[in-house]
């Protein structure tokens, strides 16, 4: 079982205990040995830059089911975190984070780690081959080659996470309860009033809403969870009436859904 210092991972805490742990003097050929001494050097604030793009997954998930995900390529814990990254520094913190947050290091954490150091190592050679191949271009051109990434996969990409954990939940129960599952237009709804309640609670100054709701992704519009054009009946039509789900626990049942 995997045993963590605290509930949350993506912490400043947690990097400064790996960075701690670690000797320098000695020569580490593995990629977190990498991750380590590329992430040395950082400022806090530099780190804190980065860990933003990660730690709203310590507001949706618990700790282990973030570890077994991360170390599951086809998960949506894992095309999450690598669609957020914007660097190869971005992956490689998350790695020092994800280090220094283990107690214990089991299989589900090894694995983890290796996916976050590999994928970064990987990020770094193919962005030296990509800038020894626009030399020649200027800034701006640069900048346009290099952000291929559909920037509403950026602005979505926690809420939409956030809805699908909500979304199970409510399977979840439905199915403790010897109910059967809700439709996706119900689905859709109930946790389209999940969110209204988020919104409630944690105002726009509070870090929930904004790891939900980085810098422009605004609040979801009346109407995100009916159908056929909801951003959330969107997210979520998928994880009913015979659609593929991942199987999770329920992790919260009470307040608006948070974990926490």
């Amino acid at each position: 079982m995997v045993t963590m210092h605290s509930d949350n991972i993506f912490t400043l805490e947690n990097v400064k205990t790996a960075l701690s742990a670690y000797s320098f003097e000695q020569q580490h050929d593995e990629p977190i040995g990498w991750c380590l001494e590329h992430v040395q050097p950082l400022t806090d604030e530099q780190i804190l830059v980065s860990l933003q793009m990660a730690d709203a997954l310590d507001l949706i998930y618990p700790s282990p089911e973030i570890v077994r995900e991360l170390g599951n390529a086809t998960s949506e814990t894992w095309q999450f975190i690598t669609t957020m990254a914007a660097s190869p520094t971005d992956l490689a913190v998350a790695a020092v984070a994800l280090s220094g947050a283990s107690r214990t290091p089991d299989n589900d954490v090894l694995a983890a780690l290796a996916h976050l150091s590999g994928k970064a190592l990987l990020r770094l050679h193919r962005e030296a081959e990509i800038a020894s191949d626009f030399d020649n271009l200027d800034e701006a051109r640069k900048r346009r080659q290099l952000g291929g990434i559909n920037r509403s996969k950026k602005y979505d990409g926690a809420i939409k996470l956030q809805c699908r954990a909500w979304a199970n939940d409510i399977i979840e129960r439905h199915k403790s309860e010897g109910r059967s599952e809700p439709t996706k237009a119900a689905l859709s709804r109930l946790v389209d009033d999940k969110y209204r309640a988020f919104i409630a609670t944690y105002p726009k100054e509070t870090p929930e809403f904004q790891k939900l709701h980085p810098p422009g992704r605004g609040i979801l519009p009346v109407g995100a969870g009916l159908a056929p054009n909801g951003s959330i009946y969107n997210w979520v039509k998928d994880m009913v009436n015979g659609q593929q789900r991942r199987g999770r626990k329920t992790r919260c049942s009470t307040g608006v859904g948070l974990r926490k």
